[in-house]
């Protein structure tokens, strides 16, 4: 602790150093953001300002060193087909205003530029990093700004420069709310501009389907995605299938995609009741897809709708990516699009005991849709169980193994053994992967979608109906275990995750109205407050709220803390004297003071008074406070009795 006091007691900086210090925190988010040939020359650079090596030979080491650095930088990122991208255009800014700023530093000249450019590079920071963590960087830095400008204005200890900066940030939040709300972000999205943000990769799935131990299903907590819906349309349990790609090849133990690129999307029939528009911030996963609920109507910019109705994004999802999306919630394909050959394809040989029930269903002569239900009946007969631990199956004969003697498995093992079903008995069928979201895991109109999520469900191709949903993980009469009894107890606990589950919304309405709010979001807001009466009093109301707490905090900030007892004793007869024309001079000791007073206007216990004083502050053998307060109050009161102030 004593450190810290230390710190907090600091009471001058050079110019100098408080220009380093702005400098230094305007350059750390940069450094995540460039090639090694710049790093290098920036450190460099700094190793030179360290040693105090400034002279001219070191500038032109550093003047030369740094365009090669700038260059080599360059082109390996870029050509010059990119100039027309801001993204190329904000980049050789950042690169060239640390190249000047390094040689600035090196002369020694702190020139108007150099004052500028800490604020330069911090606008520059939110052209690359929309997070949270970068958010709370940048209020930091500015805190710290403008701790350093009034620093230059006045000389105080550090920590009465935190307590008068934050005053005045607290002052200043009503103004920088509206402020924000009136004049938001930019948006480079039309610019092809990338924004720069978690790099991890998130898996939910591969866009494969496998039986064996590469299986679909990832019992993990992380988050793939969060979805906004509109408060008064929020889609129903059984509506929560987020799309993310169609299988047709069977292989045996592992399910593939089928190229279909070139065909044409076909039209669906769906009700309008059921049409909702939706936001989805979606984690890094590497892949090619976005998913939207099915069935997807409006997509999102660069993205196409293949046959199958998965949107493909232009590219792969590296960095978190926002998306709005529309879908039909209850919709019919078109039943004359057709199907693919590969649809039909199965082979017979290797499940000789489903085969047989097939053939012999198909024997009925009934319709498609009557074939599908009976499979369904089929398998609910089996009294087959939902585990995540299933037995090992004979992968040589999966569906007799899965269905007739083990009974247990999960979604992967559900959707294969009735897809391949399906083909045996004449109904073309395909295999959809993706993630069945749940209400459960919903704060107001925010759902959380997580990789324990993810799933896989059937479609067959009926008469007349064309590509019809079937969920066969439905038939399981038994439930030995489910996900959530895989993370622990930590996950069981119903209270940590309700506060995880808050948490992530507050964090979404923050990426969503902060970070991301920009003059589409804007007119969103006007558009509101015009139509909704009381939408416009919670704003206003929202407003005096922030303005009374931040008044409010600014007063408390006000209240110096003591830390001198004698000298706050004493303080309110100090003020009762200035009203008699005595102001005790900043040179002038506290018992000069008050031997003046005495001589002038003889008030009683005055003497007692400064020999208590210094006997307070000064002395080992401290006389009793309470002695000391009983001394001025009567003081206080015979004040009372002498003629009026002096004016």
């Amino acid at each position: 602790m004593k450190p810290l006091k230390n710190l907090l007691d600091i009471d001058r900086l050079s110019y100098e150093q408080r220009m380093d210090i702005a400098l230094v925190l305007a350059i750390v988010p940069h450094l995540f953001l460039q090639k090694l040939p710049m790093l290098l020359f920036l450190l460099m650079s700094f190793v030179f300002i360290l040693t105090h090596r400034t002279s001219t030979r070191y500038q032109h080491i550093a003047t030369v060193l740094g365009l090669v650095a700038f260059g080599i930088s360059f082109f390996d990122s870029y050509n010059f087909s990119d100039f027309s991208r801001m993204l190329f255009f904000v980049s050789v800014v950042n690169g060239l205003l640390l190249y000047a700023i390094a040689l600035q530093r090196l002369k020694g000249e702190y020139s108007s530029y150099l004052k500028i450019s800490p604020a330069l590079l911090m606008m520059l920071v939110f052209f690359y990093y929309t997070t949270i963590t970068m958010l709370i960087y940048t209020i930091f830095v500015l805190f710290v700004f403008v701790l350093l400008a009034i620093w230059e204005k006045m000389e105080a200890k550090l920590s009465t420069l935190i307590r008068t900066t934050t005053m005045l940030f607290m002052l200043s939040l009503p103004a920088v709310i509206v402020l924000f709300i009136v004049f938001p972000r930019i948006s480079f999205k039309k610019a092809e501009f990338g924004f720069k943000g978690e790099l991890e990769m998130r898996t939910g799935h591969d866009g494969k389907m496998h039986l064996d131990s590469n299986a679909l299903l990832v019992p993990s907590e992380r988050v793939v995605m969060e979805v906004m819906f509109p408060k008064d349309k929020i889609p129903a349990d059984n509506q929560l299938y987020f799309r993310g790609s169609a299988l047709y090849i069977d292989q045996g133990t592992l399910w593939l995609p089928l190229n279909m690129q070139q065909i044409k999307t076909p039209k669906v029939t769906y009700m309008h009741q059921s049409v909702v528009s939706y936001t989805i911030l979606l984690h890094p996963h590497n892949q090619y897809w976005l998913y939207i609920l099915d069935i997807p109507l409006l997509l999102p910019d660069r993205s196409k709708l293949n046959y199958d109705f998965i949107t493909i994004n232009d590219k792969k999802i590296e960095e978190i990516h926002r998306y709005e999306a529309t879908s039909a919630l209850s919709y019919q394909f078109n039943f004359d699009m057709g199907y693919p050959k590969e649809a039909l394809w199965v082979n017979r040989t290797q499940n000789p005991q489903m085969a047989l029930e097939m053939k012999r269903l198909k024997a009925q002569n009934v319709s498609d849709e009557a074939k599908a239900n009976a499979i369904m009946e089929l398998f609910a007969s089996q009294n087959l169980a939902y585990t995540l631990h299933p037995k090992p199956l004979d992968l040589n004969r999966s569906i007799d193994s899965f269905v007739f003697e083990q009974k247990e498995g999960y979604c992967v093992h559900f959707a294969s053994a009735f897809a391949k079903s399906a083909r045996m008995a004449g109904i073309p069928s395909r295999i959809v992967t993706g993630f069945k979201a749940s209400r459960k895991n919903m704060v107001e109109n925010y759902l959380i979608v997580k990789e324990k999520d993810a799933h896989a469900w059937v479609e067959l191709y009926l008469q007349n109906k064309g590509w019809v949903r079937f969920e066969p993980t439905q038939t399981a009469a038994r439930i030995l275990d489910t996900v959530d009894n895989l993370e622990g107890s930590m996950s069981q606990n119903s209270i940590f995750k309700e506060i995880n589950m808050q948490f992530m919304y507050i964090k979404y309405l923050i990426n969503n109205w902060i970070l991301d709010y920009n003059r589409s979001k804007q007119r969103q807001i006007w558009q509101e407050i015009l139509q909704d009466t009381v939408f416009l009093i919670k704003i206003l109301a929202s407003i005096a709220l922030i303005t009374l707490f931040s008044i409010a905090l600014f007063l408390m900030l006000q209240r110096q803390k003591c830390t001198d007892r004698a000298l706050c004793t004493i303080k309110l007869l100090l003020k009762r004297l200035q009203r008699f024309g005595y102001r005790k001079a900043p040179h002038e000791t506290m018992q000069s003071f008050l031997e003046r007073v005495d001589t002038d206007i003889k008030v009683p216990n005055l003497q007692e008074i400064s020999r208590l004083y210094h006997s307070i502050k000064y002395s080992n053998h401290q006389e009793p406070l309470e002695l000391f307060q009983k001394q001025i109050d009567a003081t206080l009161m015979q004040l009372k009795s002498l003629s009026q102030p002096t004016q």
